[in-house]
């Protein structure tokens, strides 16, 4: 549910944008978002049967929390995806998640789970690794060794090692904007920007399983 596209993020910037797309996509006060949102779930349900919905888990299902191990899903998110994947072609949870991490905190039948941003998937209880990702095990490893000793200088950042990927987290440091100006430079360049809240989203796919 969503569009994706290439954007210059400064950290300026962030806010504006987030506030911007929130209020495009999700304040019902506002009239003509509504009706656009209102049409575009419409012509996606008449496509179910050849439509897929593509989600991620952290701030899509779950809020963003300090600690991702404390993540949790919101009420009614498992069952919406579940009356979902009895009409569209497809539905799945991508995320950066490790697939094993992913599916202790999301269990709805007939939902692919895809964790690593597409280098595994839960398939029939079994993790398929992508063998690409999979030779690139023993570089993933040098290069965590390598972060966590020059992230010793930013203090309350937290390395998290997913296997074959790594997520540096910063939100529990006590000044996260300092931890991060002085986090090596490799690490200075994402933009995370969220859109509405998890309860918002989880409606959201509600109302698109129930339209007709």
């Amino acid at each position: 549910m969503g569009a994706a596209h290439a954007e210059t993020v400064t950290p300026r910037s962030k806010e504006t944008i987030a506030t911007r797309r929130t209020r495009q996509v999700y304040e019902p006060s506002v009239a003509s978002a509504g009706m656009v949102l209102t049409d575009d779930l419409s012509r996606l349900a008449r496509r179910a049967a050849r439509s897929g919905i593509f989600c991620d888990f952290d701030g899509c299902l779950a809020p963003i929390v300090p600690d991702p191990a404390q993540a949790r899903a919101v009420e009614g998110a498992a069952g919406a995806l579940e009356r979902l994947a009895g009409r569209f072609l497809v539905v799945a949870v991508v995320s950066g998640r490790s697939v094993s991490d992913l599916a202790s905190r999301i269990d709805a039948r007939g939902v692919r789970l895809i964790g690593l941003h597409g280098m595994e998937e839960l398939r029939e209880g079994e993790v398929r690794v992508s063998a690409v990702a999979e030779a690139a095990r023993t570089a993933v490893e040098r290069a965590a060794a390598r972060l966590e000793r020059e992230l010793a200088g930013a203090p309350g950042a937290v390395l998290e090692r997913k296997g074959l990927a790594l997520a540096v987290h910063f939100r529990r440091a006590a000044d996260p904007e300092a931890a991060e100006r002085i986090s090596p430079p490799a690490l200075v360049d994402r933009a995370d920007v969220a859109v509405g809240s998890p309860a918002e989203f989880v409606a959201l796919l509600d109302e698109l399983a129930g339209s007709a």
